[in-house]
C-alpha cells in the first residue's frame, strides 16, 4: 500500500488498511483540486482482491486520482470519469476498449483514444487462434486485415467494413458456438466500429497512441 501512497506523492511509509489508504487519497486529492489535465489515461486493476481505478495525467505522468471501484461497475466508472472532467478539465481520454469508457467519452464529448497496445494484443491473439482454423480461401482477408492494422489509414473503418461485407453471415444457431469464420467477421466489425477511437492520436499530437504511463503506474502499485 505504500506504493499506492507513493504514486500520489505521499511520504507515508505504511498503512494498515484500505480505509486509511482511502483517507490519504482523499487528502492528496484535495491538494490537487483544479490541476489542469487535458489528456488523461484511465485503467483498472485488481490489487489484493480490491478493484482499483487509476487516472494519470498523460502530460506529466503524475497520478490524478485513485478510486476503489470495480471496473465492471459501469455506473461507478462513468461517475468517476465525469468527476475527472469536472475537476481537471479533461478533454481527451486514453483507455482500453471497455464499453463503459466508449459510452462515457461519447456522453461527455471527450476525444477518446483506445490504446493501440490493447487493440494489437487482443486482435493478435484472436488472429493467431483463427489462422489455423480458417481455410486458405480466407487468407487474403487476414492479410488485408493485418495490413490495415499496420498502416492505420484514416478510412480504415470503411476498409474494414468492406472486408466484413465480403464474409458470409452467421450460419450457427444462437445457442451454438460461433464458427471461426463468424469469429473473424465479428472481429472485423468490432474493429470497424472502434476505428476512429483507435486513431485519435493521429489527429491530435498531444494524445499518445498507448496508455503506457497509466499501465506503468498500475505496475508500481501492484508491486
Amino acid at each position: 500500500m505504500a506504493l499506492i501512497l507513493g504514486a500520489f506523492g505521499s511520504d507515508v511509509s505504511h498503512m494498515s488498511g484500505w480505509r486509511e489508504v482511502q483517507q490519504a487519497g482523499q487528502q492528496l486529492g484535495r491538494r490537487r483540486n483544479g490541476k489542469p489535465a487535458r489528456v488523461v489515461g484511465v485503467d483498472g486493476a485488481w490489487v489484493n482482491g480490491t478493484g482499483l481505478l487509476v487516472a494519470v495525467d498523460l502530460g506529466d505522468g503524475n497520478v490524478l486520482a485513485l478510486a476503489q471501484i470495480d471496473e465492471q461497475d459501469s455506473d461507478a466508472v462513468a461517475a468517476w470519469v465525469r468527476a475527472l472532467q469536472q475537476e481537471h478539465g479533461m478533454a481527451a481520454m486514453v483507455s482500453d476498449d471497455l464499453a463503459v469508457y466508449k459510452q462515457v467519452a461519447q456522453d461527455l464529448g471527450l476525444q477518446h483514444q483506445i490504446g493501440q497496445f490493447y487493440v494489437r494484443r487482443w486482435v493478435g491473439r484472436t488472429l493467431r487462434q483463427l489462422q489455423d482454423q480458417l481455410s486458405q480461401q480466407w487468407q487474403p482477408v487476414l492479410d488485408r486485415l493485418r495490413e490495415v492494422l499496420t498502416t492505420l489509414p484514416r478510412d480504415g473503418d470503411k476498409v474494414l467494413y468492406q472486408l466484413w461485407e465480403q464474409l458470409p453471415g452467421r450460419t450457427s444457431q444462437p445457442n451454438e458456438r460461433r464458427t471461426p469464420l463468424e469469429k473473424l467477421r465479428a472481429l472485423i466489425l468490432r474493429l470497424s466500429q472502434d476505428w476512429q477511437r483507435s486513431i485519435e492520436f493521429s489527429r491530435d499530437q498531444g494524445i499518445p497512441w498507448t496508455n503506457n504511463r497509466t499501465e506503468q503506474m498500475i505496475g508500481r502499485i501492484k508491486h
